[in-house]
């Protein structure tokens, strides 16, 4: 995949075009128009033209309104990595396009401190916040594991008093039954007479 690399436009003329635009559902202008064929695992659609493999999008885009600036990528209005609706894509840099991505996915909402912090930012106060929330959930956590802990150890002592118990149990049956089967013995002991 040739992410950074600028679409040769001179080696594409009108039935290469024709062949890549056939390949896209399009739609009115407001909709997403989804790539038909191939994708990478990443969920971007590529299209294979002069033995190399093109990121859909990109190639839209170019087409469109003309070749990448150097340093800016182009970014899905939409966040359907799929789409290839010009209208939907926009040239930004690399950081304008995964502070978008954020916000899409978590929203823009303030943090503990009252303010938003550019991803990968934390200030002490949102710091001290998280690490309060860790130490509260692995706290709770710690408190039942001890606790089903404790539960386990008073079964096993529970079990063990119980087959203690047992035990004693069947060795009374045992000697019981001895001195059933030998009688009634009397015992001399030597030294008496």
């Amino acid at each position: 995949m040739h992410r950074g690399r600028a679409i040769p436009l001179q080696f594409m003329n009108s039935e290469v075009r024709e062949r890549f635009w056939s390949r896209i559902e399009r739609g009115d202008p407001e909709e997403c128009w989804p790539w038909r064929t191939r994708s990478s695992r990443n969920g971007y659609s590529l299209w294979e033209w002069l033995g190399m493999s093109w990121m859909v999008h990109r190639v839209a885009y170019t087409l469109v309104k003309g070749p990448i600036p150097d340093g800016l990528t182009v970014d899905h209005l939409c966040r359907n990595k799929r789409c290839c609706n010009p209208s939907h894509l926009d040239a930004v840099t690399g950081s304008e396009n995964t502070k978008r991505a954020m916000e899409a996915k978590y929203g823009s909402r303030p943090e503990p401190c009252g303010y938003t912090h550019q991803p990968g930012q934390i200030c002490r106060a949102c710091r001290a916040a998280a690490v309060a929330r860790t130490q509260k959930k692995y706290a709770a956590k710690y408190r039942e594991m001890k606790r089903l802990a404790k539960q386990r150890a008073r079964l096993r002592e529970r079990e063990g008093r119980k087959a203690l118990r047992e035990e004693q149990a069947r060795q009374r049956e045992v000697s019981e039954q001895k001195f059933q089967e030998l009688g009634r013995v009397t015992i001399r002991h030597w030294g008496h007479r």
